[in-house]
């Protein structure tokens, strides 16, 4: 990000469906947040705690499925995994641009190559995130992306940019199911052969 926002709301969604918002629009104090709320330690610690000069909000942080920082422009943090860009889109976006038939390539990609790939995220509290992710193609083994899907798993937290502005840092632990389109060619030694039914 090029400049601190001179706004910035903080979102925080609780596995019991509560969002509970937050404003500050002091420079320094909104630097201060900045510097706090990072991808790679938001969720390490025990509690998320909120301070306002009327109350302390205090939420343990294996209670919060995501939050949601609500801003003009974006963080330039960077992306896990080596992920170029990841964008939070609605699900109708991904019903129009997401084509199976036309998605999956009919013969490898070289390593390298820049792919876009589609994530649907279902957390704890019963809420689905789809996102556009920009990447690159990595030759893995069946063992290798097996241990790939389980560093996403339980890394720090999954970052997003946000429709309109900000940021969307979701809890590991609170993924219920995290659904990539389409699927890797290489896929984990564990994975089981099926066909999803259509709902």
């Amino acid at each position: 990000m090029s400049a601190i926002p001179s706004s910035i709301e903080l979102h925080i969604h609780s596995i019991d469906g509560d969002v509970a918002r937050f404003v500050q629009n002091e420079p320094e104090a909104v630097r201060r947040l900045f510097d706090h709320i990072q991808p790679g330690h938001i969720f390490e610690q025990r509690q998320l705690v909120v301070a306002s000069g009327h109350s302390l909000a205090l939420f343990p942080c294996a209670a919060i499925v995501r939050v949601d920082l609500v801003m003009e422009g974006f963080p330039d943090w960077e992306f896990h995994h080596g992920v170029s860009d990841v964008q939070e889109i609605t699900e109708e976006e991904f019903r129009q641009r997401y084509h199976p038939e036309r998605d999956r390539p009919e013969h490898p990609l070289p390593p390298g190559a820049p792919v876009v790939a589609y994530a649907e995220i279902e957390l704890a509290n019963a809420e689905r995130l789809f996102s556009e992710v920009h990447t690159h193609v990595e030759a893995r083994l069946p063992v290798e992306q097996s241990m790939f899907f389980q560093q996403i798993l339980t890394g720090p937290s999954l970052y997003s940019r946000r429709r309109g502005g900000g940021a969307i840092l979701v809890n590991p632990a609170s993924i219920v199911r995290l659904t990539f389109y389409p699927g890797p060619l290489t896929t984990p030694a564990n994975a089981l052969p099926a066909e999803p039914l259509p709902a």
